[in-house]
């Protein structure tokens, strides 16, 4: 077995060892070449088509374009969760053809794999209720699942026992995890270890920020920073991206933050279809709330597959290279907006 992926795509193959881990498979014995790429990796993933065998990809590219994928010369291409058909290989099966995942609980597999040495953060939640223009995440997975707060704090222990202190989650919105369940894996924390919560992977949605959770991460959590997604600063171009909050839900997170001594960090996304009709908004949300104390990361729009804005044109940004340099240069901004 030949496992073939770039950096974007780190967790998804930690996953899926942790199939082979649980099975006790020895991949030398499966003679398959496992591809998962996003988007951005299409000229990585070209050059190295030629990996003999049998050929599967996974991942967010192939789910959001599976029959693009497949005309990539793939035998077969799984769209969403792949535990479920990694299985089935193992078993003997060589489904061809394009194969849908089935949603598995998160517990019924390690997070991580200690027998190849492959670790990451623990996912927390897996899905999301929302369906953001942008996002292939709700399209990706099957329904909203979380972990039991037993196994994380299990796997906690298991982590710090062969030396990994530093432990981290995935969650698309941590907070919605639960407060209560938050507080039981966070005073379980194994001695020497350190929790770093409500940063990538595990960023909070700004309707999800409560003084008690914001609180919570501040007496358990060793990060200083606090990620929130804004992702845009127009009420009308967060609704037409379906974000499901407005600009009001921005403000009061980063001010619940600055409050607790946690810096904001809020992500935006410039170049959105339509953005130029809001420069003058955006530009003042920009002022406003870096003025509260917020830092913003930049991301410019890519358009992914599957997603409702799969076929939109990014809109030119040059109207913020003043505000955005200057921000820039005053630390209150780093990444990319253009």
């Amino acid at each position: 077995m030949r496992i073939l992926a770039p950096r974007t795509s780190r967790y998804s193959i930690t996953r899926l060892l942790s199939v082979l881990e649980k099975r006790g498979v020895d991949p030398a014995t499966l003679d398959l070449s496992l591809f998962s790429f996003m988007t951005g990796d299409l000229g990585w993933l070209r050059r190295r088509l030629d990996a003999p065998g049998y050929k599967v990809a996974g991942g967010p590219h192939p789910s959001g374009d599976p029959d693009g994928t497949k005309g990539l010369g793939f035998d077969l291409v799984v769209v969403g969760e792949g535990e479920s058909v990694l299985e089935r290989i193992i078993a003997g099966e060589r489904p061809e053809g394009i194969i849908k995942g089935e949603p598995l609980p998160l517990e019924l597999y390690p997070p991580f794999s200690f027998r190849f040495q492959r670790f990451g953060p623990i996912e927390l939640i897996r899905g999301c209720p929302h369906r953001c223009a942008f996002c292939q995440t709700p399209r990706i997975f099957g329904p909203v699942r979380r972990r039991d707060p037993d196994d994380v704090c299990y796997w906690m222990r298991k982590l710090v026992e062969v030396g990994i202190g530093d432990i981290r989650f995935i969650a698309p919105d941590g907070l919605a995890y639960g407060i209560e369940d938050l507080k039981k894996i966070f005073e379980a924390r194994p001695e020497g270890a350190r929790i770093f919560f409500g940063s990538f992977p595990s960023e909070l949605r700004p309707e999800s920020v409560t003084e008690s959770g914001i609180e919570l991460i501040r007496r358990f959590c060793s990060n200083r920073r606090v990620i929130i997604g804004g992702q845009a600063g127009s009420d009308e171009l967060l609704r037409r991206i379906d974000r499901g909050h407005g600009v009001a839900a921005i403000f009061k997170a980063v001010r619940i933050i600055t409050r607790s001594g946690l810096i904001p960090i809020v992500d935006m996304i410039f170049g959105l279809p339509g953005e130029r009709e809001f420069e003058a908004e955006t530009i003042r949300f920009l002022e406003d709330i870096t003025r509260e104390g917020a830092i913003i990361h930049a991301h410019y729009f890519t358009p992914l597959p599957g997603t409702d804005l799969a076929h939109a044109r990014p809109e030119d940004t040059s109207y913020l290279n003043p505000i955005c340099g200057r921000l820039a240069r005053e630390g209150k901004l780093f990444g990319s907006w253009h």
